[in-house]
């Protein structure tokens, strides 16, 4: 079954935070209790606490990076992880290298509704101007596992008029869907991807041991048929 994009509901979503940086900042940081620090993951959104339970086991290269127990004082680490009193992310920085100095390249907030959470990321831009650049949406069971995850990126800035324009048929949606067994382990997961009129798709079986450490999966191609993969023992873990 083909995989929905929740296109127009982003769209909404994204509508709705575009202009609320400055809102969501103020909001935000005065529940700020503790930070943590992570060191590599770049390519993955989030980093360390990428949505994703199984992304860097399955994408070649995919690596979330670690968390700093000893950050070094003054350091300008990849990320830094805000979260609130209850240890809930709450705000994420993203430091990228420029001429040799680390500089803030994007904030997400992350918003929690129930069991769902909104996450608005804005970007930081040469010419002191805050723009949103991608919206991600992640819905969980009532076991607290990740049901579905789907994130837009999008093109926005500020026409000759100086309206406030969103390039609406560029925007790429990724998406991610996932079902669990009678045990509460991750089962099958499916990975699309949509930009333009192009969409890809794969889908994932995944085996686990007594523990219920993930061990290998497997995945059906209509070409090359099924083939399975082992987890390398750095990357097991309990989805």
């Amino acid at each position: 079954m083909a995989v929905d994009f929740m296109k127009q509901e982003l769209l909404n979503l994204y509508y709705r935070y575009r202009e609320s940086y400055e809102e969501l900042l103020s909001n935000i940081e005065p529940e700020i209790s503790t930070v943590e620090y992570g060191k590599g993951g770049e390519v993955l959104h989030r980093g360390y606490y990428c949505p994703s339970p199984v992304i860097d086991i399955v994408i070649g290269n995919g690596n979330r990076g670690t968390l700093l127990k000893r950050p070094r004082k003054g350091y300008i680490y990849d990320y830094s992880f805000f979260k609130d009193a209850s240890g809930r992310i709450i705000m994420v920085d993203k430091y990228a290298s420029f001429s040799e100095k680390k500089v803030l390249y994007d904030r997400e907030f992350l918003i929690y509704h129930d069991d769902e959470v909104i996450a608005p990321l804005y970007e930081f831009q040469r010419n002191n101007c805050i723009r949103i650049a991608s919206i991600s949406n992640c819905r969980y069971d009532k076991a607290g596992k990740i049901e579905a995850y789907r994130r837009m990126n999008a093109r926005t800035y500020r026409t000759e008029n100086g309206d406030l324009f969103t390039n609406e048929k560029t925007c790429e949606i990724y998406a991610e869907t996932y079902s669990y067994d009678n045990y509460g382990m991750l089962e099958k997961s499916t990975l699309a991807n949509q930009f333009l009129s192009f969409i890809t798709e794969d889908s994932f079986r995944f085996h686990h041991d007594s523990d219920g450490f993930l061990t290998s999966y497997e995945t059906e191609d209509t070409v090359y048929g099924t083939k399975v993969y082992d987890v390398p023992k750095s990357k097991r873990r309990r989805v």
